[in-house]
């Protein structure tokens, strides 16, 4: 059978622009793609800013109850590629693991790092190899997100000829995006995510009070969250006058934010990739993010950024006193950034995922990552 001929699923609890746009960029490669969530959105999303990515291509069917998912899983055959969020604990796409699991029908994975910094970090280990072992034969194979994910699930037991490096390939159209704002004797630094304790905000607005006194910077907090009340109190303490607050944005206003920032941090003490890494390479933004943050893969071979230990606040601080010295990159070098990190793009993601595909299938040769090709 040929492979055009085959119809992709991709399975997921909601419909996420983190894979949304990869699923378009799929169909027009590719004309039989089928989206299944159980929502469209989530509340919590909602509150982030993310809005409902429009499907032109794709067709997407939306299930909420389980005997009709039943009903759907009951067409699966050799012409459908089935590839599915994680392996546990979401929603319907754990049930349709276990009814394929029943009906011997395969199916790949997307898997991204996991939080081993929390106490069940054991029992997750044991979980997912039993998980493995159960699926075996399920199991063609996983798209592995972020810099540690593949090494994890080899320590599981999973057979590392099986596992692909991947990542959230986001909208092209945020390569598109222009500088409004011209460099300044102020350095701007930016952060976006949710006020909570994993994303380390605090851990930033620390570091950077060690140099209030040595340099002329500011910070522009984009997100909100629980935390958001301590986090003032915090930085008018100890970074009076130097953090806006902008509060949350739609999610396609985000990168222009970004762009005209001359550095993105993410301090986080675990992200599974960090889509905003991607986004602010996309705009040709310099990073600075932590060894938790599942992008620091791109950021080290991007040749636009830092990394710091996730605990070392004064590694931070050294990191950031050395990049407001250098200055903010030029017209010129921020250009080549988004030239090269159109990498991270869903059209790149989707020929990438369709020379896994076929790679499996026995045709053509290891597909290369598109973060590691050279430098145009």
């Amino acid at each position: 059978m040929l492979f055009k001929d085959k119809n992709i699923w991709f399975w997921q609890s909601f419909v996420s622009p983190h894979l949304a746009y990869l699923v378009e960029a799929i169909a027009s490669l590719h004309a039989k793609v089928t989206y299944v969530v159980n929502n469209l959105i989530t509340q919590d999303r909602k509150i982030m800013g993310w809005d409902l990515t429009k499907l032109l291509k794709s067709k997407l069917v939306l299930k909420k109850k389980k005997h009709t998912l039943k009903n759907l899983t009951s067409y699966s055959d050799l012409q459908q590629i089935h590839i599915m969020q994680g392996l546990r604990g979401n929603g319907l796409v754990h049930f349709v693991q276990k009814i394929f699991l029943k009906k011997n029908i395969k199916f790949w994975v997307i898997m991204e790092n996991i939080d081993e910094t929390l106490i069940n970090a054991i029992a997750k280990r044991i979980v997912y190899r039993s998980l493995f072992y159960l699926y075996r034969k399920n199991i063609i194979g996983i798209l592995a997100i972020g810099d540690k994910s593949r090494n994890w699930c080899i320590a599981r037991g999973f057979d590392p000829n099986k596992i692909y490096p991947f990542a959230y390939f986001l909208s092209d159209n945020i390569s598109k995006i222009k500088r409004s704002k011209k460099n300044s004797s102020v350095f701007r630094f930016i952060f976006v995510g949710q006020l909570i304790e994993r994303k380390q905000l605090s851990f930033l607005i620390k570091a950077l009070s060690l140099l209030f006194y040595r340099s002329d910077f500011e910070l522009e907090v984009v997100g909100d969250g629980p935390l958001r009340g301590n986090l003032e109190i915090l930085a008018n303490d100890l970074l009076p006058g130097r953090v806006n607050w902008s509060g949350t944005l739609p999610i396609n206003k985000v990168p222009e934010k970004i762009a005209n920032a001359d550095c993105l941090v993410l301090p986080s003490r675990h992200d599974g990739w960090g889509s905003v890494i991607s986004e602010s390479l996309m705009v040709g933004t310099q990073v600075i993010c932590s060894d938790g943050c599942g992008a620091l893969e791109v950021v080290k071979v991007s040749r636009s950024g830092r990394i710091f230990p996730k605990h070392n606040i004064n590694k931070l601080s050294s990191i950031l006193l050395k990049v407001i010295k250098n200055g903010p990159y030029s017209s010129s070098k921020r250009l080549y950034l988004k030239k090269w990190a159109k990498c991270l793009g869903a059209k790149s993601g989707a020929k990438y995922l369709i020379e896994i595909l076929k790679f499996s299938d026995g045709f053509g040769s290891f597909p290369t990552i598109p973060w590691n090709k050279t430098f145009q």
